[in-house]
């Protein structure tokens, strides 16, 4: 009862993208380039042990974001952008966009929500969760008592050579990635394979339309943020273990 108590409440209090200030919007897209970095699919190599050390680091990253333990923070340079961010920060939860995570009465970082993840992706023109409907419908077809389904397989092409060609291919699952619906593997030689998970998402109504400046803020926070989890450093000195090749 009270989570439909709740999502009434956001589908009365649709938020507007005129409501927030221009630092707001720019910071919210941010946000979500710095997520959909987190999510996205990595492809690793046995043969390559940073990046199975990364791995270890991004996994625990991935599991305490979805725990409510691990959140985003807004990064500020210098004093005054410091306060700066704290406004924005301050903006962001009081429009519903991100919820604080707190640790001894402080603030440790944040977590978009579900209007907030669908705001930021309409500001910055990407897909959003529901656009991406029928790839999860055809993953759920394809995926057998959640054995996973190869990026050949769901996507139907070749995906040989260099995997830049087919990337285009994810835009229609990272949002599904990112709400938690959808989980990414990688075999011992780089394949990415799919998961259906139990999860399910909703997406309130917004009132929104495409800035075609903050696109370059998404990728820019999503470029920055990739290249710091690949040279993430785990705090213990356990490598991940990638599926087997060939599984399907």
């Amino acid at each position: 009862m009270r989570l439909r108590q709740r999502l009434s409440a956001l589908e009365r209090e649709a938020p507007k993208a005129d409501d927030l200030s221009k630092r707001g919007r720019v910071e919210l897209v941010r946000l979500v380039g710095r997520l959909d970095a987190l999510f996205a699919p990595w492809r690793v190599s046995v043969r390559d042990i940073q990046s199975l050390r990364a791995m270890v680091a991004i996994r625990q990253k991935q599991q305490g974001y979805r725990e409510g333990v691990f959140g985003l923070e807004l990064r500020a340079v210098g004093a005054s952008d410091w306060r700066a961010a704290q406004e924005t920060r301050r903006e962001l939860v009081a429009a519903s966009l991100v919820e604080p995570i707190t640790q001894s009465g402080q603030t440790q970082g944040l977590r978009i929500t579900s209007l907030g993840d669908s705001l930021g992706r309409t500001l910055a023109g990407l897909k959003r969760a529901a656009d991406c409907r029928w790839t999860l419908d055809r993953l759920r077809r394809l995926q057998a008592v959640k054995r996973p389904v190869s990026e050949r397989r769901l996507w139907a092409e070749p995906c040989v050579g260099n995997p830049t060609t087919w990337a285009h291919l994810s835009e229609g699952i990272l949002p599904l990635l990112a709400v938690g619906v959808v989980a990414s593997l990688s075999s011992s030689v780089g394949e990415v394979y799919y998961v259906a998970t139990d999860g399910d998402y909703s997406e309130p109504p917004i009132e929104a339309e495409s800035e075609p400046t903050l696109s370059d803020a998404y990728f820019d926070a999503f470029n920055k943020e990739r290249a710091a989890l690949a040279e993430s450093e785990p705090d213990t000195a356990e490598l991940f273990i990638p599926i087997p090749a060939g599984m399907e």
